[in-house]
Parts: C-alpha cells; sequence; structure tokens
C-alpha cells in the first residue's frame, strides 16, 4: 500500500511535466528565482500566505506567483509516509527556460484576471524504496500525499483545488458557484473568465501591436472551455466540501 502511494506521487510528478507546466524563458526564470529568493530570506513573511500580484512592469512577463512549502513557510516538521523519518526541503519547481520538459517546471493555475504560476518544493527522503535500487525518493509539496499530512488550519491556507491535468483557485471556483447559483450556463461562465482575462491583459499590456494576437498566445490568458469548467465544478465540488469539513 505505501509503494502504491509512492507510485502516485511519481505519476503525479510526471504530469506535471507533460500537462499545464510551463517553460517561458530566460527573463520569467529571473524573475521568478528573485521572487523564490526573496521567499528564502523571509519565509515565515505573511506575504507569502497568499498569492503574490507582480508589479506592474513585471506582470508582463508573469502576473501572479504562489509559492507553496509548509515545511518553510509555516515551521513545520512533516514525515515521510513511507519510512516515518523527517524530509527536507529540496529544490524548486522553478525551470522556465528550457527545451524540454522538465519535473522542475511549475504548473500554471488557472485564475480570474490572468492565470497563476504555482511553484512548489521538492520534499526529499534520503531512504531506499521496495524495488528500487537507487535510494532517496521526493514528493511535490502540493501533491495529496503531502497535503495529508498538514494540520487542518494549515491545509485550508493553499488556495487552489488540483487535479491531475489541471488546477484553478479558489476565486475561481467562487466565480462558478456564484455564476451557477445566478442561472449562468458553464458557456456564459467560460466566455466571463475570457473576457476578464482579455481586460487585465489589455490594461498591463497597452504598448502591443495586436492585442488579439498577443492575447492569444499568452499562456496566463488561457481560460477553461465549458467542458472543462463541468468537469471542473463536478469533481471540485465533492473535493472541496470534503476538505472544508475536516
Amino acid at each position: 500500500m505505501k509503494f502504491r502511494g509512492f507510485a502516485d506521487v511519481f505519476l503525479l510528478v510526471m504530469l506535471c511535466c507533460y500537462t499545464n507546466s510551463i517553460r517561458l524563458g530566460e527573463k520569467e526564470e529571473k524573475l521568478l528565482r528573485n521572487v523564490l529568493q526573496e521567499f528564502e530570506s523571509a519565509p515565515d513573511d505573511t506575504r507569502f500566505d497568499r498569492i503574490i500580484e507582480m508589479s506592474y512592469s513585471d506582470a508582463k512577463l508573469l502576473p501572479k506567483i504562489f509559492i507553496w512549502c509548509p515545511i518553510r513557510h509555516n515551521g513545520l516538521a512533516l514525515r515521510c509516509p513511507v519510512h516515518d523519518c523527517p524530509l527536507r526541503v529540496g529544490k524548486w519547481t522553478d525551470l522556465l527556460d528550457g527545451s524540454r520538459p522538465d519535473p522542475r517546471n511549475p504548473r500554471v493555475i488557472y485564475d480570474l484576471n490572468g492565470n497563476l504560476v504555482l511553484v512548489q518544493a521538492f520534499y526529499e527522503c534520503g531512504h531506499l524504496l521496495p524495488g528500487h535500487k537507487k535510494t532517496g525518493h521526493r514528493y511535490l509539496s502540493a501533491s495529496n500525499e503531502m497535503t495529508r499530512l498538514l494540520p487542518p488550519t494549515i491545509a485550508k491556507m493553499f488556495p487552489i483545488i488540483m487535479q491531475q491535468r489541471c488546477g484553478f483557485t479558489l476565486r475561481l471556483y467562487d466565480y462558478l458557484i456564484t455564476g451557477i447559483y445566478q442561472g449562468q450556463n458553464f458557456m456564459e461562465l467560460s466566455e466571463g473568465i475570457a473576457s476578464m482575462n482579455y481586460r487585465e491583459f489589455m490594461r498591463n499590456n497597452p504598448d502591443s501591436e495586436d492585442i488579439k494576437r498577443d492575447f492569444e498566445c499568452n499562456i496566463f490568458c488561457s481560460y477553461p472551455s465549458n467542458d472543462k469548467l463541468m468537469e471542473l465544478f463536478s469533481t471540485a465540488v465533492s473535493t472541496y466540501q470534503r476538505t472544508i469539513r475536516k
């Protein structure tokens, strides 16, 4: 059973490489690492409790960033679910400059007024897994295995509903359920998200020579289709409601 849990983590890492992971360029990676350096200098700063809205000049590169590492930010001591030994913080998912997918690529998360970059830490254990020759294994800080280890008060601070192939913020979730209660259908909700993203993109890029083309090519302006919203909503309702009852 424990080995199967690790297999799920490995699958999640691989999915991060090929689904909703992002690769941009050198400037974006440098900006992301500057923010991570600020986190490393003061990991308990309350600024990192929430999604970071970048400055106007930087928003053209990375509009929003969320860093998730409860071991550092909240001073938690988490233990490996397989070996029951302390986990240590390893590298970050901070690679944006590269031609090939990499487990260290961050994920893009659907949000309102543009999407955000989710940066996770790798939690490392130095012990050997059954059936493996190489010592050591690791978990992503937002994986299900790690989330289950968190105190409820800390777990509720995570502002994202994660799924295998995508994720979306709780404020987008709130937008969905509010729209549904008001009688909107999923097509209208998808168009509403697209409109909000477009208006925000215009504000951040007033000098664009072809705003429509640039908008359509920008990964931070992508938005879930009506089918994706239906899928996200149906699974997120039960998952999120189970979480808030704990």
